[in-house]
């Protein structure tokens, strides 16, 4: 299963960190970022590219729908419906701007 990471740190101060956990994961990974994947779309949805998605990401509208878009194709099925994964980027995005007070279910 093609696996996704989220975090606070930009792409380049993770990736080695992700690198470390592929690494102890006992596998030799593609690590993409959303820069990076853009210019990788054949490694997307493989079980052995870990995906990356920085707060940044989800900073304008056009870096979210290209976020979005880099996911869907990544993890294939598992958002199938726009309505859904819009929703909870959308709810992720008003996290970590302090706009929301409630949890992610």
């Amino acid at each position: 299963m093609p696996v996704l990471f989220a975090g606070l740190l930009d792409f380049d101060k993770a990736s080695g960190a992700l690198d470390n956990i592929a690494k102890n994961m006992g596998i030799t990974a593609t690590i993409l970022g959303l820069d990076t994947a853009i210019n990788a779309p054949s490694a997307l949805g493989r079980p052995d590219t870990l995906l990356y998605v920085s707060k940044d990401d989800l900073s304008d509208d056009n870096r979210r729908r290209l976020t979005q878009d880099l996911v869907r194709q990544h993890l294939g099925q598992v958002f199938n419906q726009a309505e859904n994964f819009s929703y909870y980027t959308g709810l992720a995005s008003r996290c970590l701007h302090k706009q929301c007070d409630q949890g992610i279910e």
